[in-house]
């Protein structure tokens, strides 16, 4: 009898915990945490920010027209971050040389990246995309474009950065949330992206 209590207890128990669990997903205030990752949907706009690129030169979000993407990084990653820029640099491949998606990668330890290490970044790790930018500032500014303006969560320690790529349409609006090191979804990021551009597969 006390075994078949304790069993319907751990039942109970495993059913009220994916009940939470899916519930704080649903309820959670970061879109990111929300599933599917990818489902397309309104998130609202892309913040506004200025920061320095890899040229030195002051880069404005009002240039930016066309879809485009977004991602943090910092250039002393060992971990997730070459991973995510290579397959956005692939998916910029596939999309061939002559389409206007721009990316915009901004750095979390911007007191270290500077426009120099960017570049070197840029060129040791083969980035050479005319429209990518690779971006850095202040901190408290770069912290409230990634926390506040795409909602991906507080930046306190660079190792713990979001891997998420940020889709953001030709209105400026974000669309999708996708995990950038994750190979699995960058067919469906490609085909979203495509679609923005009505480019065929």
């Amino acid at each position: 009898m006390r075994d078949l209590v304790f069993a319907f207890g751990a039942s109970v128990l495993i059913v009220f915990s994916a009940a939470s669990a899916r519930e704080f997903l649903n309820n959670s205030s970061d879109p990111t945490l929300k599933e599917p990752i990818l489902e397309e949907t309104d998130f609202g706009f892309a913040p506004s920010f200025k920061f320095v690129d890899q040229t030195g030169q002051t880069f404005s979000s009002d240039s930016i027209k066309g879809p485009w993407l977004f991602n943090v990084f910092f250039t002393r990653c060992n971990g997730p971050c070459p991973m995510t820029l290579q397959n956005l640099m692939n998916l910029s491949e596939e999309l061939g040389g002559d389409h206007p998606l721009q990316i915009i990668s901004l750095s979390v330890d911007p007191d270290y990246d500077s426009s120099e290490k960017l570049q070197e970044y840029a060129k040791a790790n083969n980035l050479k995309l005319p429209r990518w930018r690779f971006l850095s500032g202040k901190l408290d500014d770069v912290n409230s474009v990634i926390e506040n303006g795409f909602k991906l969560g507080a930046m306190d320690d660079p190792r713990m950065h979001t891997t998420r790529v940020v889709l953001v349409d030709s209105e400026n609006k974000i669309r999708s949330y996708a995990l950038g090191a994750e190979s699995d979804n960058y067919e469906n990021l490609l085909e979203k992206v495509r679609r923005e551009y009505n480019q065929p597969d």
